[in-house]
C-alpha cells in the first residue's frame, strides 16, 4: 500500500498488515493506527518533527528523535513512514 501525497497529512487505520506499507508526505503529519498482532520491519524519518511509537521496536542502528529503524515483533512486511515537515505517530488501535 502506498500513500504519498505532497501536501497534507496521512491517517491510516489498519487491522492487519498483509504487505508492505509506504506512507510519506512533504508537508503534513503521518498517523498509523494498527490493530492485532504486529510483525514488521519498521523505518520512520521526519526532518522537522518527532516520532512516537506505541509498539516495542528492536532498534537496528541508531535511534534519534527524527529517525527510527528496527523490527516490531518478529519482523515481516516493511513499514516505511516519512515526512519532511510534520510528526509521525504509530499507535495501537483500541
Amino acid at each position: 500500500m502506498d500513500a504519498t501525497p505532497t501536501n497534507g497529512s496521512i491517517h491510516l487505520d489498519l487491522n492487519e498488515i498483509t504487505g508492505d506499507i509506504k506512507a510519506g508526505t512533504t508537508n503534513g503529519s503521518v498517523e498509523l493506527r494498527l490493530g492485532g498482532s504486529i510483525n514488521a520491519e519498521f523505518d520512520a524519518h521526519s526532518t522537522n518533527g518527532s516520532i512516537t511509537i506505541d509498539f516495542p521496536v528492536t532498534v537496528q542502528g541508531e535511534i534519534s528523535r527524527r529517525h527510527v529503524r528496527g523490527r516490531i515483533g518478529s519482523g515481516g512486511p516493511a513499514i516505511e513512514v516519512g515526512t519532511t515537515n510534520g510528526s509521525i505517530r504509530v499507535l495501537k488501535m483500541l
